[in-house]
């Protein structure tokens, strides 16, 4: 399990963007887009894959396309997680996750959240995280 980021700028200023989730009567669901964005401008934006701007298109004015990342997490079967924020922040999630999941291979939402509120690594005021549980 692993959170992949393929990029030049340095972490510091990294962000994930939207992601956006919904409870259903028997399920739900979560989606994000692929989007890592800089508040640097230094070296060339990454392009988004579907989108090819002409000159009167709008264009990101306080961030640039960084590159491109995972944002939806599946742990196992019964547990997904959406990401957003400071990338740092998220990839210090991820470990925990992993170290989580070594110590017991059920993980539930409270036992994850307990565990991200815990952990004095972790800046819970950068980042934003919906999960999604199967019961």
């Amino acid at each position: 399990m692993a959170l992949y980021l393929g990029h030049s700028h340095t972490h510091k200023d990294l962000h994930m963007t939207m992601i956006s989730g919904y409870k259903l009567m028997e399920g739900g669901f979560l989606q994000a887009d692929i989007l890592l964005t800089s508040s640097s401008k230094r070296g060339r934006p990454s392009q988004i894959p579907s989108f090819k701007p002409d000159a009167g298109s709008p264009a990101l004015r306080a961030h640039a396309v960084a590159g491109l990342c995972q944002k939806i997490l599946v742990v196992n079967d019964h547990f997904a997680i959406a990401f957003a924020g400071d990338v740092r922040s998220i990839q210090a999630v991820v470990r925990l996750i992993e170290r989580l999941v070594d110590e017991h291979p059920v993980l539930t939402g409270k036992r994850f959240s307990n565990a991200v509120l815990a952990d004095d690594t972790i800046d819970s005021e950068k980042i934003r995280i919906i999960a999604l549980r199967r019961r």
